[in-house]
């Protein structure tokens, strides 16, 4: 099964539809919308932000377009914290194959996919921002399903996260990789841009970054390629 992975595109469509690569299934892990950004200084605003990304995928017409490139393909996303609107809803409105990543999980390839979308808390601007209570709560609710892959936005604690005084990783699954039983054989996410495009396997579980990149990941051999 070949996967390409992409994640923190920002509005970058344009690069996705421009891979001709052989694959199977497009994965996202979030940010995949662009932002207005803050006006006059404030802070983000919600309305401001679903109104502009709704209006964006109608002026690219990014669901019909999407949906003609995968040719039939199915996608599988997860929202990152800067996405407003439903990635998966556009996809599905456009006439694509697409599967949400829940804590529940569902069977694609004959493999088990799960995740969740919530992130470390930032600053209370981002959709999905949590403490890390209620972020090992997403954790423990996915383990019980017992996927093959793990989907999520944000990294695990110390892995492909950045500089730990970012804060961005989630303690939580770096724990339970290391500590409770599992069949999970990859892990992708996004969100830590400086470690984007990277991958490393520890603990018999292959981990991808693909934030502001596009990789293939060939889930049989474990091995990837921007």
């Amino acid at each position: 099964m070949q996967v390409l992975h992409t994640s923190d595109l920002h509005g970058q469509h344009r690069r996705l539809l421009s891979v001709d690569a052989d694959f199977d299934v497009w994965l996202d892990s979030g940010d995949f919308f662009p932002n207005r950004g803050r006006r006059n200084g404030g802070r983000i605003e919600p309305h401001v932000e679903i109104g502009h990304q709704a209006r964006w995928c109608r002026y690219k017409r990014i669901g019909k377009r999407l949906a003609a490139w995968l040719n039939g393909r199915p996608a599988i996303t997860v929202s990152g914290n800067h996405d407003f609107i439903s990635l998966h809803s556009v996809l599905q409105q456009g006439g694509a194959e697409a599967w949400k990543i829940t804590t529940e999980g569902f069977e694609l390839f004959g493999r088990k996919w799960a995740g969740f979308r919530e992130i470390p808390y930032i600053d209370g601007e981002w959709p999905g921002e949590v403490d890390q209570g209620q972020l090992a709560d997403l954790a423990a609710a996915v383990w019980e399903t017992s996927p093959d892959i793990l989907v999520t936005h944000a990294p695990p604690s110390g892995i492909l996260a950045g500089p730990p005084e970012k804060k961005y990783g989630i303690s939580s699954l770096t724990t339970s990789m290391a500590y409770r039983p599992h069949k999970i054989k990859a892990h992708f996410f996004g969100h830590e841009h400086s470690a984007g495009g990277k991958t490393t396997e520890e603990m018999g579980v292959r981990f991808i970054n693909g934030a502001c990149n596009l990789i293939i990941h060939d889930h049989r051999r474990q091995q990837c390629q921007s």
